[in-house]
């Protein structure tokens, strides 16, 4: 049987979520994953980024944060392209 080397994934991941606990684990996991991570509390802040850093591979929203929804998030990001 062949060794091949193991592939760890790649790509560059924006995290918007409110709930400090959840997103610090999901980045800690996607970071032992092998991918780059960003991570943000509320949508302002991730859409600010977005602009000045550009697109990443995926980007995961909370749907129900205070202030600004993670849809309103979306259709922003949507409207910028």
């Amino acid at each position: 049987m062949r060794n091949l080397p193991s592939e760890r994934p790649s790509g560059h991941i924006v995290i918007v979520d409110d709930d400090d606990m959840f997103r610090e684990s999901l980045v800690q996991n996607l970071s032992d994953a092998g991918f780059e991570t960003t991570a943000f509390s509320e949508g302002v802040g991730a859409l600010a980024h977005l602009q000045e850093a550009g697109a990443p591979d995926v980007i995961l929203l909370d749907w129900k944060m205070p202030g600004m929804t993670g849809i309103e998030v979306l259709r922003e990001v949507r409207t910028r392209k």
